[in-house]
């Protein structure tokens, strides 16, 4: 599924008169199935969906920790909504992330950074000998 501004490039492409008749067929037939309209904001501009927005609202802890991720973490969370092609399938990922989002859990978490500092790398030296 193209991302929004790959859908805005290829409007810009079409009234430059750029298009190929199978790009536009694709861009038809996205335009007809829904696909077009649902393309992915970039992760700057991604919104919280309604639906996502209400289940968060129901769920305090949820939406406490959803306020507070950055990055990554938040649009690993929408994109995975929004990514769902049947209302079943989306609402089970609504579940599933409010429930994980409650309990502070977030998708890719972070790796401890190792200290590579001289001191450290030989204190790291000493214990293992």
């Amino acid at each position: 599924m193209p991302r929004l501004e790959a859908a805005a490039c290829a409007a810009r492409g079409l009234h430059a008169g750029r298009g190929r008749a199978a790009g536009l067929a694709q861009i038809g037939a996205a335009r007809r199935d829904g696909r077009w309209d649902r393309a992915l904001a970039p992760p700057r501009k991604a919104e919280v969906p309604a639906d996502l927005q209400a289940a968060l609202e129901v769920n305090p802890a949820a939406q406490v920790f959803f306020a507070e991720l950055k990055g990554a973490y938040r649009y690993a969370v929408l994109y995975r909504i929004q990514d769902g092609k049947k209302p079943a399938t989306r609402q089970a990922r609504i579940d599933q992330f409010v429930g994980m989002l409650a309990r502070g859990v977030v998708l890719h978490p972070p790796r401890p950074r190792v200290d590579n500092s001289a001191s450290a790398i030989d204190a790291r030296h000493r214990a293992s000998c």
